[in-house]
């Protein structure tokens, strides 16, 4: 999979890992899990000029999510595939479904895309652990071009937290 960019082509969507049900939690320093978010599983593509917003299976939604598209494109980099979750939060602050299937259609202003993940950077793809932990320092410090002020809505947070027994 990896091996399908040739330096200087465009980017494209790369399929995401599925999370795997267990019944019980792994156990070790090197064990991680992901947060589970009500939303709709996305991937962000930004290929300067262009940016494009992918479902999990692979369909381009960019013309629904539009706002986030431009949002996108104020983050300063010039390429980059990022893998995510559209969510709208509710009063409480957390993620809801209910209210997403509305904000896509009708409150465009509402979508939020939580960033999880980074599978490439201005030219590097982020696949083995030593860049994984480099992309999730960047996705932390995710910010816009300098004089921009539509990115708030790209907001970053790590998928993975370290497990304690």
């Amino acid at each position: 999979m990896w091996g399908l960019y040739e330096w200087g082509a465009p980017l494209a969507f790369i399929p995401p890992m599925e999370p795997k049900l267990v019944a019980k939690p792994p156990e070790g320093e090197d064990s991680i899990h992901e947060i589970k978010l009500d939303g709709y599983r996305a991937q962000v593509v930004i290929d300067e000029p262009s940016v494009r917003i992918f479902t999990r299976r692979g369909l381009d939604w960019t013309s629904k999510y539009r706002d986030l598209a431009e949002a996108a494109k104020t983050l300063d980099v010039e390429s980059a595939i990022i893998d995510g979750e559209i969510i709208v939060l509710n009063d409480a602050g957390l993620s809801d479904f209910g209210a997403l299937r509305k904000a896509t259609t009708r409150r465009q202003h509402d979508l939020y895309f939580v960033a999880f993940d980074l599978l490439h950077i201005n030219g590097t793809i982020c696949a083995t652990w030593h860049w994984k932990t480099a992309a999730r320092s960047w996705l932390a410090s995710f910010r816009p071009k300098s004089g921009s002020s539509s990115a708030r809505r790209c907001r970053a947070r790590p998928r993975e937290s370290r497990h304690s027994p």
